[in-house]
């Protein structure tokens, strides 16, 4: 504020001491209005209420917003010097999705989609996106993992395949392309995001030592990788959101991990970074947020 004030102040005139302190008077209240706006602005776009003029959070000093593990590097990554994890940076502001963008942070993808023709059957839209599926989710004693499958049969014709069960949809819409979180990790791999084509996505398979029905139990058991980048342990943030704005501010509060639910294999586990919760959230057409991450060798 001072800044600010000091910076306007030095065009008021000097010669009468009444109008150079109506004009410096004038210029703390446009400073004022001016930060106060921009503070509004910024909370509605990121969610997070940091003012223009604030001390930025991705200093050097400073580079998570509070945490010294975190580092911007300015290549679209978080890196995570304590566990040596490599993390997707979402760009963009609140608003509409843009599916051209795949870290646009208004963009939501399900875990998994139904088969048109029999909506109990989760499963991937292609051979590629059910594979990365297979080869990458965890927490679960199937194999593969419920949800990582093509649909039985193939897609539905009427002629030349009447047994067939797909397409692989979301909500029973009949699109023939649905985007999975599978879907949009091979795409970011396969655009060889960051220069690297290792991308995954997160483990909390720690949280399958909870027991069943408790979905925000405490456990000591490893991996919880996406609960590394919560700002407070589990269930403990005062405020929202309780990620770092290092990470930018996903749109949806829940962000999916690669862990199926031990007690349902229809669940994965997902973070809340509203809430600061772990939760289990249906796989089948429900859209959140995604994150990839990465072990840096």
């Amino acid at each position: 504020m001072s800044a600010c004030v000091d910076a306007v102040a030095a065009a008021c005139p000097s010669a009468s001491r009444a109008k150079g302190r109506r004009c410096r008077s004038r210029a703390l209240h446009r400073c004022r209005k001016t930060i106060d706006t921009c503070c509004k602005r910024t909370c509605k776009e990121t969610g997070a209420p940091v003012c223009c003029g604030a001390p930025a959070t991705t200093t050097t000093t400073q580079p998570g917003g509070g945490n010294p593990c975190f580092s911007d590097p300015g290549d679209g990554t978080i890196h995570d010097s304590c566990t040596g994890l490599q993390w997707e940076k979402k760009d963009g502001s609140r608003g509409a999705q843009n599916p051209g963008d795949p870290h646009n942070l208004n963009n939501v993808y399900p875990w998994a989609g139904t088969c048109m023709r029999n909506a109990g059957v989760l499963c991937q839209p292609d051979a590629a996106s059910a594979t990365t599926c297979a080869a990458l989710a965890d927490g679960t004693t199937a194999q593969p993992p419920d949800g990582c499958g093509e649909c039985p049969g193939g897609d539905y014709d009427p002629t030349t395949n009447p047994t067939g069960t797909g397409p692989c949809t979301v909500g029973g819409s009949g699109a023939q392309s649905v985007t999975t979180i599978w879907v949009w990790l091979n795409q970011l791999n396969a655009a060889n995001y960051a220069g690297h084509n290792d991308w995954r996505i997160p483990s909390q398979a720690g949280r399958n030592a909870c027991p069943p029905g408790e979905p925000n139990c405490t456990t000591a058991a490893m991996p919880r990788e996406l609960e590394t980048i919560l700002r407070a342990a589990p269930g403990s943030c005062s405020t929202s959101p309780c990620g770092y704005p290092v990470f930018g501010v996903p749109t949806a509060s829940q962000t999916w991990s690669a862990s199926t639910s031990r007690a349902d294999a229809r669940y994965a586990w997902i973070v809340n970074f509203f809430a600061g919760t772990n939760e289990q959230l249906t796989k089948q057409d429900t859209a959140v947020s995604v994150r990839a991450v990465r072990t840096e060798h």
